[in-house]
């Protein structure tokens, strides 16, 4: 399972990439947001922030202020994690997420850490179109007609999506590395790969910040041949590693070298770069890992075609299907190991048939649904679960009633169904 190089080439056959990404993108904001003592921080008293170079960014009414704004970024990146209004959502979290990391970096030099999500949330706004599995795309959906629906259901046409959020934050991330590596041949030239120079930056930030040289850091000291090559990969990698993106070569070998020289800083000065290892998980081919780790049963959903709500309910899990083990099936095309529907309520509108012709109808198909497609299993779980079962059941009954009625109310006549 090797990195993507989205720069050569953006779409892939499942919108799935995205999604996750989003969803761990954002995750892991809220995780390191809520890290902090933001509370603490709020206390402190304003001339400690003062003589700070951000402190423009501080002010007593902002400290007053500061849980509160910690919240409304959280609630925002959880919106972004859901995908809702993700145009408005992503833009918002990433200037508040990075005001926040300036307020910060003014007493503490982590607050930089945050870059990359910014850069991420922001390219999520910009492409929240492309984003078929979100909030946002369920809701669009209430656009398309029932028979543009039922096409995108029931028939095999291949289909591409595009991940340009990901092709920018890969040439990003690139960049990055580039302008670091320059810097370090901007202050120091060739001298800074040395192998003296490695050694001396080794001692200085042991002596600095730990007690003393690590044992992977001493060995590096004594063995000169092993520091240059540490000194010269380094540069390599950071300045190399644009080209390898632009020109469209495999990234593995690239991500391999750079994780390595993470880990050789880890182990070697005790500095742990462990956003980097997340970092470079984004460009993974999740859709594959999804689709090799779990093999569902083959199923075979029976629904009411003249139903557009049903239609929009079972589309994502068409999107989620990315091994082809769900067939979507009207009651004009069912195959004959879907049973009549004698054993379902009379409105039953969706129904889902095992490979041995055991059904479920009606909402608890839906919930089948979402336990089949396992990353939806812990909704499926929740829609189960007391209070939340009556209320979906209950919204789920009262938007399938009428489905008779439904049918395209004149939706076929809307031009903006397509994507």
């Amino acid at each position: 399972m090797t990195p993507s190089n989205y720069w050569r080439n953006p779409d892939r056959a499942s919108p799935v990439n995205l999604a996750v990404v989003r969803v761990l993108t954002g995750l892991y904001a809220v995780w390191k947001l809520l890290s902090y003592e933001w509370l603490a921080l709020s206390t402190y008293p304003y001339v400690v922030f003062a003589e700070s170079p951000h402190a423009y960014l501080v002010s007593p009414v902002v400290l007053d202020v500061l849980p509160a704004l910690v919240a409304v970024t959280v609630g925002l990146i959880l919106a972004v994690v859901v995908g809702y209004r993700l145009a408005a959502t992503g833009f918002l979290s990433a200037v508040l997420l990075a005001y926040l990391s300036g307020v910060h970096y003014a007493v503490s030099n982590q607050g930089s850490t945050f870059l990359p999500v910014v850069y991420l949330l922001l390219l999520f706004a910009l492409f929240s179109s492309e984003d078929r599995l979100s909030v946002d795309a369920i809701r669009r959906t209430a656009g398309w007609s029932t028979a543009s629906l039922n096409r995108r259901l029931t028939t095999d046409t291949p289909e591409t999506y595009r991940h340009s959020a990901l092709q920018w934050t890969l040439l990003v991330v690139a960049f990055v590395y580039f302008f670091t590596g320059l810097g370090k041949i901007l202050d120091g030239g060739a001298q800074w790969a040395t192998a003296g120079n490695l050694s001396r930056t080794i001692l200085t930030d042991s002596y600095m910040y730990l007690d003393g040289v690590p044992p992977v850091g001493r060995f590096i000291i004594e063995h000169e041949v092993l520091a240059l090559g540490a000194g010269a990969g380094t540069l390599v990698l950071e300045l190399g590693f644009v080209f390898v993106v632009v020109l469209g070569a495999p990234l593995w070998p690239a991500v391999v070298g750079l994780l390595g020289m993470h880990t050789f800083i880890a182990v070697g000065m005790h500095i742990l770069f462990f956003d980097q290892y997340l970092l470079f998980t984004l460009f993974l081919p999740w859709d594959d890992i999804y689709g090799r780790l779990w093999r569902p049963e083959p199923l075979t959903v029976l629904y009411d075609d003249d139903c557009h709500v049903c239609a929009r309910l079972l589309y994502p899990f068409e999107l989620l299907d990315v091994d082809d083990s769900i067939e979507f099936v009207t009651p004009a095309t069912a195959p004959e190991r879907c049973p009549s529907e004698v054993d379902a309520p009379p409105t039953t509108a969706v129904s889902v048939f095992d490979e041995r012709g055991d059904g479920s109808h009606g909402y608890r198909a839906l919930r089948y649904l979402a336990v089949h497609s396992r990353v939806l299993a812990p909704l499926g779980w929740a829609m189960g679960i007391g209070p939340c079962a009556t209320l979906c059941q209950s919204a789920y009954d009262r938007a399938t009633a009428d489905r008779a009625q439904q049918a395209d109310q004149g939706a076929e006549n809307r031009s903006s169904e397509e994507v």
